[in-house]
């Protein structure tokens, strides 16, 4: 413990290894092994887009941890206007300017809205693409999981405000009987899904079924539940590590063995979307429930810092990049798109905390009475991480 607040400074490790995961999904797979099936990387490289999963259990982790602690000691509901502004100013401001920045460059797919266009504006800069096929893989196409997070940070607050009220008196139990039935729902509502569209349409037509926040809502439930675990068993080691990344290895080798490049099916989506989701408990059970440090990999830390914007830019970069060289189409020449990659993406996401989401958290920081440096639940942490324990809330 250090001040009121406990540190987990692997989860914001975690958020470095998310952001390279996605990138390396969209560097490897979508730019170069998708052409080359035949390879024995490209089953694995398909399902590096399970980053994602990981972000969505951290924003649950994240953004519940405070609201649960506060219940179950008693105290009183966070300040839910506080909350909203702190969510909104972390998350849009950044987003605008990297719509922007993309804008101008060019750096959109071709066949959707552009970004400024009579239609993009609205879709991209609304939070509003994922509800329309033309525009779901438009403006910055990796941002429909930000309208997911959008619609999950609207309902955090109701849901908590629902729970308080019905487990009156009720403790840790029936926080996890309520998860589960948030579990079970989202469930149900992806068997529903792939059922009324072409799962492989993900990004076009099917975006209105299998994008949005019920066809997710299980993992951000996973990730509430290690925000109620953390809570309860506070101070106590709960896990080994190694056996949790032992269930993320063999979840996601399983990923790359039963479902691959295939075309998916119904049975096969519903199956990927569990096993991403064990990868991504498997990785976070030890950054939450293990009593000592146990990731401590050189740069991670400031891959973390600036995870936001590895998110936002690297999309565009590949897209700008590629209207100028072509897509890779051999090893030497993926290896150059790669580093060229990194290394533009991480100088745009370096700039972008720097002179956008800095300046904005420290502003925001003067305006609230706490001063408390707080973990943002978006795809993105920075330096000085601490979750609270002891009523205060987080950004």
């Amino acid at each position: 413990m250090q001040g009121r607040g406990r540190r987990f400074e692997m989860v914001h490790a975690l958020r470095g290894v998310a952001a390279l995961s996605v990138l390396l999904y969209h560097a490897l797979f979508k730019a170069y092994l998708h052409h080359h099936h035949e390879s024995p990387l490209a089953p694995y490289a398909a399902h590096l887009d399970v980053g994602v999963a990981v972000f969505f259990l951290i924003s649950g982790f994240v953004l519940y941890r405070p609201m649960v602690a506060a219940r179950l000691a008693g105290r009183p509901p966070l300040d839910a206007d506080e909350y909203a502004r702190r969510r909104l100013w972390r998350i849009v401001p950044a987003y605008w300017v990297a719509l922007a920045v993309a804008g101008l460059a060019g750096a959109s797919y071709v066949g959707s809205p552009q970004i400024f266009s009579a239609k993009g504006i609205p879709a991209y800069f609304g939070f509003l693409q994922i509800y329309n096929p033309d525009s779901a893989a438009g403006g910055i196409n990796v941002a429909w999981t930000l309208c997911v997070e959008i619609t999950f940070y609207a309902f955090l607050p109701l849901w908590a405000l629902g729970v308080r009220r019905a487990l009156r008196g009720a403790g840790a139990r029936g926080e996890y009987l309520a998860l589960a039935g948030l579990f079970g729902a989202s469930l149900v509502w992806q068997v529903v899904a792939v059922l009324a569209t072409d799962v492989n349409q993900f990004g076009a037509g099917a975006s209105r079924w299998i994008e949005p926040l019920p066809n997710f809502l299980d993992q951000f439930a996973v990730g509430m539940a290690l925000a109620v675990a953390s809570v309860q068993f506070e101070g106590r080691s709960l896990a080994r590590s190694w056996r949790w990344w032992l269930v993320a290895g063999a979840a996601f080798v399983a990923l790359g063995a039963v479902v691959g490049t295939h075309a998916l099916t119904p049975a096969t989506y519903l199956l990927r979307h569990q096993l991403n989701t064990l990868v991504a408990l498997g990785l976070l059970v030890p950054a939450v429930l293990v009593g000592r440090r146990t990731l401590r990999v050189p740069g991670l830390a400031f891959l973390g810092t600036i995870s936001y914007g590895i998110y936002l830019y690297h999309v565009p970069v590949m897209v700008r990049m590629a209207k100028w060289t072509g897509i890779p189409r051999t090893p030497t020449s993926e290896a150059a798109w790669l580093a060229a990659t990194l290394a533009i993406t991480i100088v745009l996401a370096a700039i972008s905390w720097r002179f956008v989401e800095r300046p904005l958290m420290a502003r925001r920081q003067r305006l609230t009475s706490s001063g408390q440096p707080v973990l943002p639940a978006s795809s993105t942490a920075r330096t000085e991480i601490r979750l609270p324990v002891a009523g205060t809330e987080m950004a």
